[in-house]
């Protein structure tokens, strides 16, 4: 008989400049073996920590910014609300933040509202245990790796915490 099959989901996040117009897929016998998938991640769950993971230790200016974006957005809010907000307040175009995080991120497209149908849904991923999940940063600039990395490592520990996955999967 051979060895099994498993299933495999490519996750790939998005990068919109990077991304390229074809992901890998494989079908057997018209089954779905490989599939790749495009995930973006909702805006209103960043944390200041994450960001420090790009733009090295948050200034003071720096988590002032980021908060009265987390304030001043709703839940509908995406990236493209990250630059006009950031410009309504004074000085901050010169903090790292605006530049190493949140116009990157305005280019990118990566962080939506969190009703995005692309968002990374991390219980579905850690539920299915027929289909091995798999992070591929392959189009990700590598100094958003670590960013993406922690997010994930963050929202799997709270999920855990929550009981919302099980710890053995």
């Amino acid at each position: 008989e051979g060895p099994k099959q498993f299933k495999v989901n490519l996750l790939y996040p998005y990068f919109d400049s990077k991304l390229p117009d074809k992901l890998p897929i494989k079908k057997i016998d018209n089954e779905i073996i490989v599939n790749s998938k495009v995930f973006t991640i909702p805006l209103k769950e960043i944390t200041i920590e994450d960001i420090g993971v790009v733009i090295g230790k948050p200034s003071e200016n720096s988590k002032f910014l980021w908060n009265t974006i987390l304030e001043k957005t709703t839940k509908h809010d995406n990236s493209g609300s990250l630059m006009s907000l950031s410009k309504k307040i004074k000085s901050f175009s010169i903090a790292p933040i605006f530049k190493n995080f949140i116009t990157p991120m305005y280019k990118e497209k990566l962080l939506t509202s969190n009703y995005n149908d692309n968002n990374l849904n991390l219980i579905n991923e850690a539920k299915n245990k027929d289909v091995i999940s798999v992070l591929c940063l392959d189009f990700v600039p590598k100094e958003f790796h670590a960013f993406i990395l922690n997010y994930i490592i963050r929202k799997l520990s709270e999920l855990l915490n929550e009981s919302k996955i099980k710890k053995k999967n």
